[in-house]
């Protein structure tokens, strides 16, 4: 069940490339300050992992102390998983003639298609600039590090659901478990999805001090903070319980279109908990919508394009508004919506729950709208561990 259900349900998850009209201009890119150090974050053009791409994006810019750029290997249209549509601020070549040095953190995501058999520029890109930046891979981007020789004879980790076929795959990496992240000098990588976080906030404390990472995680309300200064946690393995969704998406009823509302100023980490909680339930898909179909920039300055307008939209059968600032920011938004689609419910996820970390409202809102095996599955494949999150629904 477990294989059939991961195949087809990933083509939930994983949308590939969407259509660009041709009227539609490129955003201006992100400008540059050179008194400032470069983060490069890097995006694939079939598909990026989408947690794995905003958490570092939202946790060093709300620093305001980095250039912080998405980087592909082209500027086009790239998708995240769950149906999340970005342009990058720069392609490769144009941040090296930006920068004229190497950037000074490189950011690598889980991209699938980042490897030497199917994209040689991307990991010639990064072999060349390995000497000189220091590296945080995130989640299953440490498979790239690997598969580029980054971490021969060098201390790493990855999501643990990977972490044994990693073993097989590199045998002269020293894969380490039980652990959120692993800082091997220059090179740094953590584990599942939401370690990312943990290591983000390291790299933050290193440069700017721990009251910086302290103040970020403060305004994100991050419930595990312990694991940025302590990163061990016990090392998942595969249960019974991971059966769960796979079974529910062979046998369950038939998957549900819901609306994400893409509205200017929303928070990238918000963004992150919607689009990666509910397509990885394999039992919903995800729709970004907004008013008009131009781009949308981010609280951070990332632009969006949306799948569709609200013409455009499939019938889905609830809206869902990510941010905790959405009721005033995406005010005029909703209603433009909900004067066209008056029978759909709509939902404030993180504006109704004000004092809690974002991805808190998704987990909760499947467990009553699915069931709660699916949402403690969904928990452990983002690796997330709130020390007080009670899910309530079927069982």
């Amino acid at each position: 069940f477990s294989g059939a259900g991961y195949l087809s349900g990933m083509k939930l998850v994983n949308r590939g490339p969407v259509s660009v009209s041709a009227e539609l201009h490129a955003p201006t890119p992100k400008p540059y300050d050179p008194d400032k150090p470069t983060i490069a974050i890097l995006v694939g053009t079939q598909s990026t992992e989408v947690a794995d791409f905003l958490i570092p994006y939202d946790i060093f810019s709300a620093t305001e102390a980095f250039n912080v750029f998405s980087v592909g290997l082209h500027r086009q249209l790239s998708p995240l998983t769950g149906g999340l549509n970005i342009m990058p601020d720069y392609s490769l070549d144009d941040l090296d003639r930006l920068l004229g040095k190497s950037p000074d953190i490189i950011v690598v995501p889980n991209i699938d298609e980042f490897q030497d058999a199917i994209n040689p520029a991307l990991m010639q890109w990064l072999r060349s600039h390995a000497a000189q930046s220091q590296i945080l891979s995130i989640c299953i981007g440490a498979r790239t590090l690997a598969e580029a020789g980054l971490l021969d004879g060098r201390a790493a980790t990855t999501h643990w659901g990977y972490i044994d076929a990693a073993e097989r795959r590199f045998p002269n990496v020293k894969w380490q478990r039980g652990l959120r992240y692993v800082d091997d000098g220059t090179i740094i990588s953590s584990a599942g999805i939401t370690s990312g976080i943990d290591a983000s906030l390291h790299v933050v404390a290193q440069r700017l001090g721990l009251p910086m990472a302290e103040r970020v995680a403060n305004e994100l309300h991050y419930p595990d903070f312990d694991f940025v200064t302590n990163p061990q946690a016990e090392q998942y393995h595969l249960e019974p319980l991971d059966n769960v969704f796979y079974i529910n998406f062979l046998f369950g009823r038939p998957r549900t279109h819901t609306g994400v509302l893409l509205y200017s100023g929303v928070g990238e980490i918000d963004l992150a908990s919607v689009f990666d909680t509910y397509p990885g339930s394999f039992r919903i898909i995800t729709d970004s919508v907004a008013r008009t179909r131009q781009w949308i920039m981010t609280k951070h300055g990332l632009a969006l394009l949306p799948d569709y307008d609200y013409n455009s939209a499939p019938a889905v059968e609830r809206l869902l508004v990510p941010g905790q600032d959405a009721r005033h920011l995406a005010h005029a938004d909703v209603a433009a919506f909900t004067a066209v689609y008056k029978d759909v419910s709509t939902s404030y996820l993180h504006a109704d729950l004000p004092d809690h970390f974002a991805f808190d409202a998704p987990l909760l809102d499947l467990a009553q709208t699915q069931n709660v095996p699916t949402a403690q599955m969904r928990q452990r494949k983002l690796e997330y561990r709130p020390p007080t999150l009670e899910l309530d629904g079927a069982g």
